[in-house]
C-alpha cells in the first residue's frame, strides 16, 4: 500500500495513495422568494476515487446518506438531487474496499431565494421632441410632467414647456436635468436638418448658453481630445461637405452649419472660439424681364417635343429638367448655377414623372403608370435606377411631388376625382395613402412646391372649367379648402420658389395663339394679379417647368407648339442677386453681428445686443433756389423698421460726380419715425444741379 513511515501519523507514496473527489461539491438551488418551485436540473454530482492518474472508483462500493428534506436517487457513483423542501441540505458519500480506506465526501446543496420587488421607481420626465408653438393644442393626452420644445418668432413663446393637468406650461428656469433632455432632442434635430438657435430654446436664455450649463451642470469632462459632434462634422471638427451639424470640442471650440447662434453668456468658456452663423437676408432684385428665347442644344431634347417637363433645383445651384423627346426615350438636361447647359442622360422609360432633389443631391423621380407610381433616382454622378412600384388607390390620373424635408418628398395623385397624399422617404420607405380632397384635374399635372415656412402649395387645372384650383398644406400636414386662384382656361401650369421667399405661378391660358401667365405670391402668402409674359404658339400638348438657378434667375422651359409639331425652349429671367449675396458665413461671437441685409431702400446691420444700423444713397434733381427757405422736402423708407423709439440720423447731400469747388447744398432740416427717414435740401446754385443724399441712422431691432 505505498507505507513510507508509520508513527502518530501514517505516510504513503503520493502515488500509491487514493483520493476521494466529488464533480459537484457545492449547488446553489435558485427559487421563488418563498423557497417554492426550486430548480434542480444542476443537482448532481459523481464520486470519482483516484490513484495517482489512474481511475479506480470501479473498485470501490459507494453509498450515500440525505439529510432531511433532500430526495433523489444513486445510479452507481452519482447522485441526482429530485426533491428539495429545506432551505439548506446535503448528501454524504461513503466509498468502501477490503483492506483499503474507507472515503466521505459532502455534497451540500443551499437555495437562493428571489428577492421581493421594490418599489416601482418614479418614471423620469420625457422630452417629447422639437413642434412649432402652434402646433401644442394637438400635442394632448400626454403623461404629466412630459417636456417639449415649442419654438415661434414670438420670442416670448419660446422656450422648454413641461405639460401638466393638459395644458404645456413654459419652464422660466430649467433645471440641468431638464436642459439635459431637450438638448439631446436639439441636437437630433440638427443631424435630421432643422438647424439649431435660441429659436428652439431661447426665450431670454440664449441657446450657447443652455448648452454650456448641460455641459458643466452633468460635469462632462470631454478633455483635450474629446468631441461631441453630430451631421456633417466629424470628431475632429472637419466638415468636407459642409453638412448640416453641430461640433463641440474638449478644447471649447463650438460650430454649427444650417444653425444661428445668437451671442451668449458663455460662463467658463472663452466666447472667441464660439463660431456664429451670420445671415444674410436680402439683395435679390426682380427685373421682371426675360431674356431670349433657346432650343435645348443637348441631345436627345434638342428638337421636337413628346411629353410633358418637370425640373426641381440642385444641391450646387443648378437645375435638372426631364422631357420626353419626340420617338425617344425619357431623357434629362442639367443647368449649372449659372444657366448653361452642362450634361444629359437618358433613362429607359416611355414616360416621366415630376422631380425634387434631397439635400444629398439624390433626385427622385416619380412617374405615373396605371395604378402605380414607378420610382426612379438619380444619383450625384448622373446614373438613373428604377428602384421601387407603389401600388396606388386606382388609376391615375395626374401626379405632382416636392420636397417637404431633406430626405422626404410629398406626392400628391389624383385617382378617379380624389386627392390622396403619399410621404416618400428617401430611404425607400413610404406611407399609406392619405384621402385630402374631391375633383378632377384637366391636365395631368398637379404643381407642387413647399414654402420656407413649411407649407406647402398645390395648383392644378379643373376639368369642368380649367380654371387653376389652389390648396394649401400646413406643416403639421392639414389641407385648406380648394378654392379658384385663376378663374380662366388654364391649360399646364408650375411653381418655382424664389430667392425672397416668394412664390411664381406660370401658367398657359388656352387661346389662338396660348399665352404664358404669371401669378405672384409674396412671402406673407398674398397673390398679386395675372402678368402676361409671352405667347407660346398653339397647337397641342403644351407644358412648362420652372426652377431658381443658383445666380438668382428663373429657369422656365416649355414646350411651343406649331400645329402638331413641339418644340423643346427655354428662357431665363434677367433676376440678380446685387452686392449682399442671399447666405450665412462663420464668424465668432465676439463679432456681434447677427444679420446683414439689403433692399431696395437700403443696407441694414444687425448686432446681438439689439443695435440697429442701416445707411442708404439716394440721388435726385435739386431745383435752383436762393437759400433755405427755397429748398426742397423729401422722405424715404428705411430698409426695416427701427423698434422702441426713433432713430438717430444723419443726413449729407452733395454733388454727384468730381466737386467743381464750393458747397452747391445745405441740409437745414432733418427727421425720423421708426419707418422713415426725411430731409430738406436747398441748392445754392443758379441752375438744377444732381445731388447725392446720404443717410445713416442708429438705433434699435429688438
Amino acid at each position: 500500500m505505498g507505507v513510507v513511515g508509520v508513527g502518530s501519523i501514517t505516510l504513503y507514496d503520493q502515488n500509491d495513495s487514493p483520493v476521494a473527489v466529488l464533480s459537484n461539491e457545492a449547488h446553489p438551488v435558485p427559487c421563488n422568494s418563498d423557497g417554492s418551485s426550486p430548480d434542480l436540473s444542476g443537482a448532481v454530482s459523481t464520486l470519482s476515487i483516484l490513484l495517482g492518474n489512474d481511475d479506480i472508483s470501479s473498485f470501490y462500493s459507494v453509498s450515500v446518506t440525505a439529510s432531511s428534506g433532500i430526495t433523489g436517487s444513486l445510479s452507481v457513483r452519482t447522485y441526482t438531487v429530485t426533491g428539495m423542501t429545506a432551505d439548506t441540505g446535503s448528501v454524504d458519500f461513503t466509498a468502501t474496499r477490503a483492506g483499503w480506506p474507507t472515503f466521505t465526501k459532502r455534497f451540500s446543496l443551499a437555495k437562493q431565494k428571489q428577492g421581493l420587488p421594490g418599489a416601482q421607481g418614479v418614471d423620469a420626465s420625457k422630452c417629447l421632441g422639437l413642434f412649432p408653438y402652434a402646433d401644442r393644442a394637438s400635442l394632448q393626452g400626454m403623461e404629466n410632467g412630459s417636456l417639449a420644445v415649442f419654438y415661434s418668432a414670438d420670442v416670448s413663446e419660446r422656450g422648454i414647456y413641461q405639460y401638466s393637468a393638459s395644458i404645456w406650461n413654459k419652464l422660466p428656469s430649467p433645471t440641468p436635468d431638464q436642459i439635459a433632455r431637450t438638448w439631446l432632442y436639439v441636437l437630433d434635430a440638427v443631424q435630421r436638418g432643422y438647424g439649431i438657435s435660441s429659436h428652439y430654446i431661447g426665450g431670454s436664455t440664449s441657446f450657447e448658453t443652455l448648452m454650456v450649463k448641460f455641459l458643466y451642470l452633468l460635469k462632462m469632462k470631454l478633455e483635450s481630445t474629446g468631441a461631441i459632434f453630430s451631421g456633417g462634422y466629424d470628431e475632429y471638427g472637419n466638415n468636407p461637405g459642409g453638412g448640416v451639424g453641430a461640433y463641440i470640442g474638449g478644447d471649447g471650440r463650438f460650430f454649427g452649419v444650417g444653425a444661428s447662434f445668437n451671442s451668449a453668456d458663455i460662463l467658463s468658456l472663452n466666447a472667441n472660439l464660439i463660431k456664429t452663423i451670420v445671415s444674410y437676408e436680402g439683395s435679390w432684385v426682380d427685373s421682371g424681364t426675360w431674356g431670349g428665347e433657346t432650343a435645348f442644344t443637348l441631345s436627345p431634347l434638342s428638337g421636337k417635343a413628346d411629353g410633358q417637363l418637370f425640373s426641381t433645383p440642385l444641391m450646387d445651384g443648378g437645375v435638372l429638367i426631364v422631357g420626353r423627346a419626340y420617338a425617344s426615350w425619357c431623357s434629362a438636361t442639367v443647368f449649372d448655377s449659372s444657366g448653361n447647359e452642362v450634361s444629359s442622360s437618358i433613362y429607359a422609360w416611355e414616360n416621366i414623372g415630376p422631380v425634387c432633389c434631397f439635400n444629398s443631391g439624390r433626385v427622385l423621380l416619380c412617374d405615373a403608370v396605371n395604378s402605380s407610381i414607378v420610382r426612379f433616382t438619380r444619383e450625384t454622378n448622373g446614373v438613373w435606377a428604377q428602384i421601387q412600384t407603389i401600388t396606388a388607390p386606382g388609376y391615375i390620373d395626374a401626379i405632382g411631388m416636392c420636397a417637404i424635408s431633406n430626405t422626404t418628398a410629398l406626392v400628391v395623385i389624383e385617382s378617379n376625382g380624389i386627392f390622396y397624399e403619399l410621404i416618400v422617404n428617401e430611404d425607400g420607405s413610404y406611407s399609406s395613402f392619405t384621402q385630402i380632397g374631391s375633383d378632377n384635374t384637366y391636365n395631368y399635372h398637379i404643381a407642387l412646391v413647399r414654402r420656407d415656412s413649411g407649407e406647402v402649395v398645390m395648383i392644378y387645372s379643373r376639368t369642368s372649367d380649367h380654371y387653376a384650383i389652389v390648396a394649401t398644406r400646413s406643416p403639421s400636414g392639414s389641407w385648406s379648402a380648394f378654392s379658384v386662384l385663376v378663374a380662366d382656361n388654364v391649360l399646364v401650369s408650375a411653381l418655382a420658389k424664389r430667392p425672397d421667399k416668394s412664390l411664381c405661378y406660370y401658367f398657359v391660358v388656352n387661346g389662338n395663339p396660348r399665352n404664358l401667365y404669371s401669378k405672384k405670391m409674396d412671402s406673407s402668402g398674398s397673390w398679386g394679379s395675372n402678368s402676361h409674359l409671352w405667347a407660346v404658339g398653339s397647337g397641342s400638348a403644351p407644358d412648362i417647368a420652372a426652377s431658381v438657378l443658383g445666380n438668382g434667375k428663373t429657369l422656365l422651359s416649355y414646350v411651343i407648339a406649331s400645329g402638331s409639331d413641339k418644340y423643346f425652349r427655354y428662357k431665363r429671367d434677367n433676376s440678380y442677386f446685387s452686392s449682399i449675396p442671399i447666405g450665412n458665413f462663420q464668424t465668432t461671437v465676439g463679432a456681434g453681428i447677427v444679420e446683414v441685409g439689403q433692399n431696395s431702400n437700403g443696407t441694414y446691420i444687425k448686432f446681438s445686443d439689439g443695435t440697429l444700423i442701416q445707411y442708404q444713397q439716394v440721388t435726385t434733381t435739386i431745383p435752383a433756389s436762393s437759400g433755405p427757405s427755397g429748398g426742397i422736402v423729401y422722405q424715404y423708407d428705411f430698409a426695416i423698421p427701427f423698434v422702441s423709439s426713433k432713430p438717430c440720423l444723419t443726413v449729407s447731400g452733395s454733388e454727384g460726380g468730381p466737386p467743381p469747388g464750393g458747397a452747391r447744398f445745405e441740409v437745414y432740416s432733418i427727421g425720423a419715425e421708426t419707418t422713415k427717414w426725411g430731409c430738406a435740401i436747398s441748392n445754392n446754385w443758379s441752375s438744377s444741379l444732381y445731388c447725392e443724399i446720404k443717410m445713416m441712422a442708429i438705433g434699435r431691432w429688438k
